[in-house]
């Protein structure tokens, strides 16, 4: 699957809401939604089927019209409405001994839900790694293998640009043009995503 932008998968909603865009947009952010609800305490099988009911949710309010590209946040901050109500609500049906406090830190379930503004920051941090996740995954498929394993290693593995170069018979220089040209490219669909 070719990683598209939020704003390109949105676009195609519009015009095909039960299509390729739908199955892509849901491929992408159930993981990010499933990674999140573990982070916040629930068990897996609790979390997957919280990311799943928020992509219905979201679909559901989204064909009806409720999402305005550029209010409240964009799509970022809307999913993490929706997310976090669901995970709530999941949290109100479960028996009452899981929500009893827990004996070696003496807090409940509900008292890690308390702060928003820490759980968004959670919420965050997993929407930047997936999307940063989705942008090297679309770049690895339009490189050369040895310019991506280059840039690998020279930008994320931290080796250093002359030991790049002799691995990959390149100049050091053409390791630098390398590197800016990917992240300017990375940037970009990043900055994409935050867009909408």
């Amino acid at each position: 699957m070719t990683w598209i932008t939020t704003t390109i998968a949105l676009e195609e909603l519009d015009k095909y809401p039960n299509g390729k865009a739908w199955n892509q947009l849901s491929e992408t952010c159930l993981p990010m939604l499933v990674k999140f609800g573990i982070k916040l305490g629930l068990r897996y099988q609790q979390s997957e089927d919280a990311a799943q009911e928020t992509m219905v949710k979201f679909m559901e309010l989204y064909k009806a019209g409720k999402f305005q590209r550029g209010k409240g946040g964009g799509l970022r901050k809307w999913l993490f409405g929706i997310s976090y109500n669901v995970i709530r609500d999941l949290v109100k049906k479960l028996p009452r001994e899981k929500l009893i406090a827990d004996t070696t830190t003496g807090t409940t379930f509900w008292d890690s839900l308390e702060d928003e503004n820490a759980i968004e920051k959670t919420y965050d941090m997993e929407w930047e790694k997936m999307v940063l996740a989705k942008s090297l995954e679309d770049i690895r498929r339009r490189y050369p293998k040895d310019e991506y394993e280059a840039f690998v290693l020279y930008a994320l593995r931290e080796k250093s640009a002359s030991e790049v170069a002799k691995q990959f018979d390149k100049t050091e220089n053409a390791i630098y043009i390398l590197k800016h040209k990917i992240i300017k490219e990375i940037r970009s669909l990043t900055a994409d995503s935050e867009r909408i």
